[in-house]
């Protein structure tokens, strides 16, 4: 769930799983719990046969609510691609719908969050950008929006050479591109288009729009207040002149690539052209490695 919105969610009306760690749980031993969105929980687990430490996602049962199921379909599409997790199971165990997969790192939130909200690197946002950019043209080119991009659901782990690898996850909000009867999409958040608060119905460059606010966040200029009464005012000033809004030199190159998605608008989404905002930054090679802090245990983007 958006960050931003979740503060406004009442945490007793929601019904949990609340599983207990070091209890058994059909072929998995849970260890702790990770996160937690709005429906879902994730808990770090033990396949109790294979040993392996996977997650485990756990959404209470609703028949009103449909992202359990888009969020399969999602996920064996993406099957062992890069920047996304693997899934390894789905079952039902009671009223409980349960995925799971592998882990795909802390979350750019809780980064954040450890760091005491300092903002990461110049470097780090343009090296981050570039891989949450590649991870969005995969997924369309897979044929699917996710439509619930924000900080909470880009995450980031150090794979087997050293390297911080971004990936996306929680796909329940997503759909098919070519669906023939798109849904009509109000999840108005933080992190939407002011073309989405404006009742415009979603396409590519609403997911690129929303990695765009959270490269801002986490760039420590974001360009809208908490204030969720003056989004839809803060959105549109910002769209009128987005480098007016960023301050930093080294992070204008934020606004430019707003402006040049949104002329993409209605016409697709040309990746050249994307890219070239990326390679024209003066700050450093974006497919260069990113650098890293230890905070406590955990290794966290500077």
């Amino acid at each position: 769930m958006d960050p931003q919105r979740e503060m406004h969610v009442q945490e007793d009306e929601i019904p949990r799983a609340n599983l207990a760690p070091r209890t058994a749980f059909n072929d998995y031993i849970i260890l702790h719990e990770i996160g937690r969105g709005l429906y879902a929980e994730s808990y770090m687990v033990v396949d109790r046969y294979s040993r392996r430490t996977l997650v485990l996602k756990v959404n209470v049962q609703d028949p009103t609510d449909d992202s359990y199921r888009t969020e399969l379909r999602v996920l064996n599409a993406i099957r062992r691609r890069l920047h996304f997790p693997s899934i390894s199971n789905n079952f039902i165990e009671g009223n409980l719908e349960c995925i799971v997969m592998t882990y795909a790192g802390l979350s750019i939130d809780r980064m954040m969050n450890m760091r005491g909200l300092r903002h990461f690197s110049a470097e780090n946002v343009v090296r981050l950008g570039f891989q949450i950019f590649a991870a969005v043209k995969s997924l369309h080119d897979l044929g699917f929006y996710h439509r619930d991009l924000h900080r909470g659901n880009v995450t980031a782990r150090l794979n087997s050479v050293g390297s911080m690898i971004v990936s996306l996850i929680d796909f329940g909000q997503a759909q098919e591109i070519n669906y023939p009867r798109p849904d009509n999409y109000e999840n108005k958040t933080w992190f939407s288009s002011l073309a989405l608060f404006n009742g415009s119905p979603f396409e590519r460059v609403d997911d690129y729009i929303a990695v765009i606010y959270t490269l801002l966040y986490c760039s420590g200029e974001p360009p809208i207040s908490n204030n969720e009464e003056t989004w839809l005012q803060e959105k549109a000033e910002f769209h009128l002149n987005p480098l007016s809004k960023i301050r930093r030199v080294e992070n204008r190159w934020l606004g430019i690539l707003y402006n040049t998605i949104e002329n993409q608008r209605g016409r697709g989404i040309d990746t050249v052209e994307l890219m070239n905002v990326f390679y024209a930054n003066r700050n450093c090679d974006p497919a260069s490695r990113m650098t890293i802090d230890i905070i406590g245990n955990s290794l966290v983007i500077n």
